[in-house]
């Protein structure tokens, strides 16, 4: 497929089942007996030339061409399987499927003994290798074109049942360090303990605070001390 084929593609308005069918019919390829191998790079080969030319590539188009090279490349592991198939069996079978060792034994026979022996060969075992047809292929990337779509829309949903509620960090922080002073001279003490900021266990309410705490140790607005992990966390305002 040379570059004015690929141009009148990209100008076109053709649909991705009809570049298809131009591609396969540019490249003189079998309908009923597609070579994956082409079909797939002359694919490529295409949107290659549309990104290049700052065209907006559609993304049905790159699953496409990322499930034609996993055809590739699952076909080609096939071919090369069923040839490993014939050597093993070659090897296996060794000198004597051509029936020349039998006759050889037999040369070493007495001339009375000695029979004619027509050589049998026994065929290599034959796989089956299934002709891919552009129909089922087309039809085969409908199918993924339409699961994907699907997937599309389960993700959209799900989006849409996440609410992201604004969390204003700086006004939590300056809360906090309004109320340690608040509790610091209501118990006329230096130190603070932890647990006395958290309002109830729960694990959100002890994150909240723990996050400002940490802040405000961090900006030296306070100390922060736990002896033992695990252990109660104490809280020590800082002298200016």
């Amino acid at each position: 497929m040379d570059e004015k084929k690929i141009m009148d593609l990209i100008t076109s308005e053709y649909s991705w089942e009809q570049v298809i069918y131009k591609i396969i019919a540019w490249e003189g390829l079998d309908p009923w007996n597609l070579n994956l191998q082409i079909l797939s790079m002359s694919f490529v080969k295409y949107l290659l030339k549309v990104n290049e030319l700052d065209f907006k590539v559609p993304a049905k188009y790159l699953i496409i061409a990322a499930v034609l090279l996993r055809m590739k490349s699952d076909h080609l592991q096939y071919i090369g399987d069923m040839v490993s198939g014939y050597m093993n069996e070659d090897e296996e079978t060794g000198e004597e499927e051509d029936g020349t060792a039998v006759e050889d034994d037999l040369n070493g026979l007495g001339e009375q003994e000695k029979f004619e022996v027509t050589p049998v060969t026994v065929p290599p075992k034959r796989h089956p290798r299934r002709k891919i047809m552009i129909t089922e292929l087309i039809t085969a990337l409908r199918a993924v074109l339409r699961t994907e779509k699907k997937r599309e829309r389960r993700m959209e949903r799900r989006k849409g049942r996440i609410v992201i509620e604004e969390d204003k960090i700086a006004k939590r922080i300056d809360y906090l360090y309004a109320k340690i002073n608040e509790i610091m001279k209501k118990l006329k003490s230096e130190d603070l303990k932890f647990s006395d900021l958290v309002e109830n266990n729960k694990r959100e309410d002890i994150i909240n605070t723990f996050i400002p705490v940490i802040y405000l140790d961090h900006a030296k607005k306070i100390d922060v001390q736990q002896k033992e992990i695990f252990d109660e966390i104490y809280i020590r305002k800082r002298d200016k």
